[in-house]
């Protein structure tokens, strides 16, 4: 849920999630579908900021969850370190940039 304080990190591993946030008029804004192998709220663990946006299960599929004390601590790039453990947790070959 957004601003809540991080948790953990989640990968999606079949399926897809709404993101979104509430807006200032009390709308519901969504921001994208993620689809499986992508890894949420990376960066709110990491930085330890609250959350910053809703994650909403669209249909079934399998979420993976890491917990933010067993969530290592990254030196090296935490994009890379992300993308890393989408392939571990999920099999699914993240595209480079």
């Amino acid at each position: 849920m957004e601003s809540q304080a991080p948790r953990g990190v989640f990968v999606l591993g079949k399926g897809r999630v709404m993101l979104s946030i509430c807006a200032t008029d009390g709308k519901t804004q969504i921001l994208k579908i993620a689809e499986p192998g992508e890894v949420l709220r990376l960066s709110a663990t990491v930085s330890a900021k609250p959350y910053e946006f809703t994650g909403e299960t669209i249909d079934p599929g399998q979420v993976n969850f890491v917990k933010r004390e067993d969530f290592p601590r990254f030196d090296s790039d935490a994009c890379f370190a992300g993308e890393k453990l989408a392939q571990a947790l999920t099999g699914v070959e993240i595209p480079q940039w």
